[in-house]
């Protein structure tokens, strides 16, 4: 029998810290896990992300469509961080309201390390800095967010369960470190809100 998961407090996911999220998925699918889950991934080590999650699902207690169905009710009880880059002026940073874009990125690492790659640089050869704009979404609109097809896990949950399966696998792996462009598919209106922006340190 399938244990009804109830929704989780409503606090923020951060895909990069999940040395936060992490423990908080290993209670909440406590009691289908392999007993030796240690031993599981000793046995057959994961050649990447995504095969760890399929051993993982492959020796769990419940069935794919289950795990997936707890892993939804779970997010769906947070509001979800994610992170877009724009090039500004000083001036524009000063007076100009934020322009959401229609997508961004559940990790905040590839703006670190690669922002020109995804936030071409304008031109029109004004003088721009490159900044850093975090927003806050509701869970619920994460958990359907770039879903190919009704029978499938939506492409950015995946990755969530994907990350957390190689993390059981080693406790020292982090996304951020990857500098992965998590794709997320943002809702319009009032349930996307910039919550805090930066200016990143130009490379010498």
């Amino acid at each position: 029998m399938t244990r009804q998961t109830k929704r989780q407090d409503n606090c923020v996911f951060e895909f990069d810290r999940i040395d936060q999220w992490g423990p908080e998925l290993e209670k909440l699918f406590a009691d289908v896990l392999p007993k030796r889950l240690k031993r599981v991934f000793n046995d057959e080590l994961p050649d990447d992300v995504e095969h760890a999650r399929e051993i993982l699902i492959a020796h769990m207690t419940l069935d794919r469509a289950d795990v997936y169905g707890r892993l939804r009710l779970w997010i769906e009880g947070k509001r979800v961080a994610a992170y877009y880059g724009q090039w500004m002026t000083n001036a524009e940073s000063a007076r100009t309201k934020p322009r959401v874009p229609e997508s961004a990125s559940l990790s905040r690492a590839p703006f670190e390390c690669f922002f020109e790659a995804y936030v071409p640089y304008p031109k029109d050869g004004i003088k721009r800095r490159q900044r850093i704009f975090r927003i806050e979404i509701p869970g619920g609109e994460v958990s359907v967010s770039n879903k190919s097809d009704v029978d499938e896990l939506p492409n950015v949950m995946e990755e969530i369960l994907n990350a957390w399966a190689y993390w059981l696998a080693d406790r020292e792996f982090t996304p951020a470190a990857e500098g992965w462009f998590v794709g997320l598919d943002l809702p319009i209106g009032e349930n996307r809100r910039v919550t805090g922006s930066e200016t990143v340190r130009l490379p010498d």
